[in-house]
């Protein structure tokens, strides 16, 4: 979308557009400001209300609004990113399903994570793959869950490709063993 001069065209009544605008004294031009154009009564913005206002300064050009963001392909990048950074950033340990068992106590057919989150950072990036996976907006881990040690299952693949995800916080075991390289 380019921009056009408000000498060369004007928009549709009443069809929002973004618009550059210049301040009172003429010095700087700015473009942060979506309003439309009513050829009765000139340039108005849409208040954070619903009402209509006049808007106060000089609408030099405008250019029609663009496609939104696909919202879905903003979480799939999310989501990859917070992989990326599980697996580099978080200490975790692939385990068996024969450990995976001793350790939790739970049989399963899945991938197990073995991690330990060590700062908050660890924590949104645990959650938000988490939510992304369950399709839900829950937090299953808490800032108070630094420092623990959790088994992940990702049911029918690895952390990227699984279905779903559960975790369950592992007490009974030697942190230092489990994490060496």
């Amino acid at each position: 979308m380019k921009w056009i001069s408000i000498f060369e065209s004007l928009p549709d009544d009443f069809k929002k557009v973004q618009v550059t605008y210049v301040t009172n004294n003429m010095s700087n031009s700015y473009n942060d400001v979506i309003a439309f154009f009513d050829h009765k009564n000139g340039w108005q913005v849409e208040n954070a209300d619903g009402s209509v206002s006049k808007f106060a300064f000089n609408v030099i050009a405008w250019k029609a609004l663009g496609d939104k963001y696909d919202f879905n392909l903003y979480n799939e990048n999310k989501f990859c990113l917070d992989c990326y950074y599980f697996i580099m950033q978080v200490p975790y340990k692939l385990i068996t399903f024969e450990n995976a068992y001793k350790i939790t106590d739970k049989k399963c057919k899945d991938i197990v994570y073995l991690f330990m989150p060590i700062d908050e950072k660890h924590i949104d990036i645990v959650n938000s793959i988490y939510q992304f996976k369950n399709k839900n907006n829950k937090y299953p881990l808490s800032y108070n869950d630094i420092n623990k040690v959790f088994a992940m299952f990702c049911e029918n693949g690895k952390l990227k490709d699984c279905h779903s995800i559960s975790f369950i916080e592992c007490e009974c075991f030697d942190e230092e063993t489990i994490f060496q390289k």
